[in-house]
């Protein structure tokens, strides 16, 4: 266990060929903690997603006068949709809002540009939600296609975990290598 303090510690200025002082090993353990949280938030963030699709879809939520509120559709406490549809990206490219007239991106581009313009605050109690007609296929194909499960993300943090190991266990013969090779 002694190997795993040593490489928690490891430095790459204590090799003379390296040229750098850099904590090697700290920054390792914080990149593959932060690469397998971030596989788990993007899963989290795609499954409901998903779910926010096929309940619009199922409720028949296709036009602006089959448009449901998100306590509706049973998601009315999900943040990351509440975020999403917040925002201009590719769910809002298929999930519209009632009551709000579209524009064209240059329209968009010429609000933004003023000084005052505030985009419009979303008061999700009370907005209705629809997939527009000409997306519907789209969302379809969105959520057929979309096979999300937490299996993927748990089965990459192993194998980064792995990695981690095998060079924390190794990290002595690998550095000395590049720093003989480095000669």
């Amino acid at each position: 266990m002694s190997f795993f303090k040593d490489f928690f510690f490891l430095n790459l200025g204590d090799y003379e060929n390296f040229g750098i002082s850099f904590p090697l090993g700290i920054f390792l353990i914080i990149l593959t903690v932060a690469l397998s949280l971030s596989l788990f938030i993007i899963t989290y963030h795609n499954i409901y997603i998903t779910a926010l699709l096929k309940r619009l879809i199922r409720f028949g939520a296709t036009s602006e006068a089959g448009a449901k509120t998100l306590s509706e559709l049973g998601l009315e406490k999900v943040r990351s949709i509440r975020y999403a549809l917040s925002r201009s990206g590719q769910l809002t490219f298929m999930v519209k809002k009632a009551g709000v007239s579209e524009i064209t991106y240059e329209e968009y581009v010429e609000k933004i540009k003023k000084k005052d313009y505030r985009e419009e605050k979303i008061d999700f109690n009370e907005a209705r939600f629809y997939i527009s007609e000409d997306k519907l296929d789209r969302a379809k194909k969105t959520v057929e296609t979309n096979s999300t499960s937490w299996f993927k993300p748990a089965v990459l943090s192993a194998v980064f975990f792995a990695i981690l190991i095998l060079f924390a266990v190794f990290s002595e013969e690998i550095l000395t290598f590049f720093n003989n090779a480095a000669k």
